[in-house]
């Protein structure tokens, strides 16, 4: 796997979370967990190879199953757009996913919403994690907990339909026919047979995979993870 590499960015710090009673946590408390709550923003490139094997064990070890040849060529699609073919992945964020991961990480970084006139950039916090592991059994989580149309659409192998889904539940704000462009070519591609998709071919060099990279609109609540 290619090694990660520290990128000069600021993490921003984590919000703030209560357990149990109201109390106001100590300033001492309150240092501790910033401190391990926040990580140096990286870049940890991936092989498109790399991240099918670490999406399809997450999904084995959610779902108890292997993912179809279909269901995986576009779960490895979207990966592959969020993170510009795995070059630009931070912190094993598998899904360009905002908040904090599960054990309570994240990072920030810039990031660009909208699509159009209304494009804009701005810095945001992202989950970040320790190992791909990590990401992609979080990331396969999310999908099911979060996306569930989506993630029908995606075992039906409807690259159309998934991203539609996700569209329509706020996953990203770009353009979505370039959204579903990328993801439709690049698992036809993957996925090997027309068979195995239930949409036609679209011509690739409509799109940029470093168009209108998608940002969730998840927030930091705990009911998101």
């Amino acid at each position: 796997m290619t090694q990660p590499v520290s990128a000069n960015i600021v993490p921003l710090g984590p919000d703030s979370m209560s357990i149990g009673a109201p109390t106001a946590p100590s300033p001492e408390f309150a240092q501790a967990f910033a401190t391990q709550a926040t990580r140096a923003a990286t870049v940890t490139p991936m092989r498109p190879s790399e991240a099918e094997a670490a999406i399809s064990d997450a999904y084995r070890s959610v779902f108890g199953s292997a993912p179809s040849k279909g269901t995986l060529a576009i779960l490895v699609s979207q990966w592959s757009l969020e993170t510009g073919g795995g070059r630009a992945m931070m912190n094993y964020n598998f899904g360009g996913i905002k908040g904090r991961s599960p054990s309570g990480h994240s990072v920030s970084y810039a990031t660009t919403e909208g699509s159009g006139d209304a494009t804009h950039s701005l810095v945001d916090s992202f989950r970040a994690y320790g190992s791909p592991q990590e990401g992609a059994v979080d990331y396969v989580r999310l999908l099911r907990d979060r996306f569930p149309a989506a993630l029908s659409q995606a075992r039906a192998r409807n690259p159309a339909g998934f991203v539609h889904a996700l569209k329509t539940a706020g996953y990203f704000t770009g353009s979505e026919k370039a959204y579903t462009e990328a993801v439709s070519s690049t698992a036809r591609t993957l996925a090997g047979s027309s068979a195995e998709m239930a949409v036609p071919s679209v011509d690739v060099a409509a799109f940029s995979y470093q168009l209108d990279l998608a940002a969730l609109r998840i927030g930091s609540d705990p009911s998101d993870r």
